[in-house]
């Protein structure tokens, strides 16, 4: 079994360009990232190979605080702050080389699921002017898609190893790839 812990603190700095006007909206506003991820399996060795199947269970938030646009009088926006969620699950397994004694690849394919997808709304109010706001909804991602990785751990000592990983996620309308380099020691 395998944990993970996450957190960021983001710091984000707008600039909107009113091509009307000629003029520019500057935001700056604060937000945190945060999530959790637990993956359990169990492996079948097989000759030179051990063949994992696996399980995952992600959580990840994104929040956002709320702004005031400045520098374009007539065009600042109030915009509201954003709270979003997700719950994904994966099943899926993983085959790896164990044959050499220093070197060893692997390579893994998920097949994920959101149970609880991320629903992005912004309201926003132009401040100047008044008037009603307006609302921002975000795309309606796929919940189904599919995690295909592959990695290579390279044993330092019998404690201290260093993994390198690369993985592609993909859904209907959305790709996202990630390169990893993990140190770790066993104690």
């Amino acid at each position: 079994m395998d944990g993970l812990l996450s957190l960021g603190v983001d710091s984000y700095h707008g600039v909107r360009n009113i091509a009307v006007t000629t003029q520019t909206a500057i935001s700056k506003y604060q937000g945190m990232q945060y999530g959790g991820k637990l993956k359990a399996g169990f492996t079948l060795p097989i000759y030179t190979i051990e063949i994992s199947p696996m399980g995952t269970v992600q959580y990840s938030a994104l929040t956002q605080q709320g702004y005031i646009e400045t520098g374009a009088y007539g065009a600042n926006l109030s915009v509201s702050p954003v709270q979003v969620n997700q719950i994904q699950i994966g099943l899926g397994g993983r085959i790896a080389e164990v044959s050499q004694d220093d070197f060893l690849p692997e390579l893994h394919v998920l097949y994920l699921y959101d149970t609880k997808p991320p629903k992005f709304q912004v309201t926003s109010q132009f401040i100047d002017v008044g008037g009603g706001s307006f609302i921002v909804t975000g795309v309606n991602q796929a919940r189904a898609g599919i995690n295909v990785g592959r990695s290579i751990t390279t044993l330092m000592t019998e404690q201290f190893m260093v993994i390198a990983s690369y993985d592609l996620e993909a859904k209907k309308g959305f790709m996202d790839q990630s390169v990893l380099v993990k140190f770790k020691w066993l104690f």
